[in-house]
């Protein structure tokens, strides 16, 4: 078995950019899905999507989902989505890079000349071929 060191914490925060409509069905507000998000950090610690925006450094996107069309939306994004479609639900306020892999696991990750994560929140699950043209030569 191999194992690779674990990278610095970046010591950021988890953000909330968009969340689930299904997945959250239950909450009223914004400021409760946050609450969720910041206590996932610490009840499940480094088994949290929060940790990993919060110490890693990686937005996390999350699918539209659903056994109906408009089941499922992203709350925060205005205009047309589908079953599908990815995203953005949490975002680091301190980024990773791919740097921060270790150098034998590098080559396993899909790499991108036209998408900005700081940027784009919203990603066409029928473009993801062209988005992701290539796997990082690390």
């Amino acid at each position: 078995m191999l194992l690779y060191g674990n990278p610095a914490p970046k010591n950021g925060f988890g953000q909330l950019d968009m969340y689930s409509s299904s997945l959250y069905h239950y909450v009223k507000s914004r400021d409760e899905v946050e609450r969720y998000i910041q206590n996932d950090l610490i009840e499940s610690g480094h088994y949290s999507d929060t940790n990993l925006s919060a110490n890693k450094g990686f937005s996390i996107y999350q699918a539209i989902e659903g056994s109906n069309l408009g089941q499922d939306y992203p709350i925060g994004h205005k205009g047309k989505t589908k079953m599908g479609d990815y995203f953005r639900y949490l975002m680091p306020t301190v980024y990773a890079s791919i740097e921060d892999f270790p150098e034998e696991l590098r080559y396993g990750i899909a790499v991108s000349d036209t998408v900005d994560f700081m940027v784009d929140r919203l990603f066409d699950n029928d473009k993801i071929n062209e988005y992701f043209t290539r796997m990082s030569e690390s």
